[in-house]
């Protein structure tokens, strides 16, 4: 993990995300999990191993469906997610989330979703058979 030093005799304040703000004291020392513009703010750079790169990928997958079944996606929580689904065969029916209403998809269908709204996905096949690719990646 990157790691720094405040060598100065007053508190160096970084605002992270827009959201927390991070402080470092004088002659500590801290480890992140991610970078900071660490020279703008006057710190120290003790230790340059990268932190890891975090998954975007939520889903990613092709599988196949025969008439009357249906499967659940469960979707790793996160702020917003981009969902793909691409339809090859007949078409398919999906839910979002614990929504009682679902829409046929007969080519592909795209949108970006809160999570707290749409924690998983419902694909059903009611006619035949279909294979059916789900992607669903990590929105900013």
């Amino acid at each position: 993990m990157p790691t720094f030093r405040n060598n100065t005799n007053k508190p160096i304040a970084y605002e992270t995300n827009g959201k927390d703000i991070l402080i470092i004291d004088p002659n500590e020392i801290k480890e992140l999990e991610y970078w900071i513009p660490y020279q703008q703010l006057g710190l120290e750079l003790l230790s340059e191993s990268y932190p890891p790169v975090p998954n975007q990928v939520l889903i990613n997958g092709t599988f196949k469906f025969m008439g009357g079944m249906s499967r659940k996606f469960e979707i790793e929580p996160c702020q917003k997610y981009a969902l793909r689904v691409k339809v090859d065969g007949e078409a398919v029916t999906l839910a979002l989330g614990g929504s009682q209403q679902a829409f046929h998809v007969k080519d592909e269908y795209t949108d970006v979703f809160s999570w707290e709204y749409v924690p998983y996905i419902k694909i059903h096949s009611p006619l035949g058979a279909s294979t059916v690719t789900v992607e669903a990646r990590k929105e900013r």
